[in-house]
């Protein structure tokens, strides 16, 4: 399982081990950038759980739990004194992509609601335009919620081979075709 911590400014993963045994430290760097141990992930009776502490609770619902069950493409919210992180957990290996050929001079509304990507998750609206053989990837809405190469931006002109990650959606750009992942 891959751990994906959500922050403002940077997407940062880690990659739990195949065999669920042990207890593992996830950690980030505060706003000093001085490394710190953020939340605790430990196994038990074959699944993994994360762990609340002194300095960081986990909320479900609003409210603070102790310990919840990590289950795949799910969010939890971590709260620590002056930021709140999304964690999101992936399979290590995403097996689901798909490939679609796009034309030049095209643009893709992706979002939750009546758009041509659609996905069930917090998006609003993010434009992905390909226009004269150049991909731009625009957050219409300042959700900060829009991560290319695992920085977060606003707007981004794209390179082929550029990983957009929205919410655990997953966009591969390319020449006249896209990568997506089904989740």
């Amino acid at each position: 399982m891959k751990i994906v911590l959500m922050k403002k400014e940077r997407l940062i993963s880690f990659t739990l081990p195949k065999i669920i045994i042990g207890s593992y430290w996830i950690t980030d760097y505060d706003e000093n950038n001085k490394k710190r141990s953020l939340i605790n992930v430990e196994a038990k009776d074959g699944s993994w759980l994360l762990k609340s502490n002194a300095d960081v609770k986990i909320l479900n619902n609003g409210n603070s739990v102790n310990n919840t069950p990590l289950n795949l493409y799910n969010f939890y919210v971590l709260s620590l004194e002056k930021e709140n992180i999304v964690l999101y957990t992936e399979p290590t290996i995403d097996n689901t992509y798909v490939k679609l050929k796009v034309e030049n001079n095209s643009e893709y509304l992706i979002g939750n609601d009546n758009t041509d990507i659609t996905y069930a998750s917090q998006i609003k609206n993010i434009k992905l335009e390909y226009k004269n053989y150049k991909w731009i990837v625009t957050d219409l809405n300042d959700s900060n919620l829009l991560y290319v190469n695992n920085i977060n931006y606003k707007t981004k002109t794209l390179n082929y081979g550029d990983v957009i990650f929205i919410c655990g959606l997953k966009i591969i750009v390319m020449k006249d075709y896209i990568y997506l992942n089904q989740i």
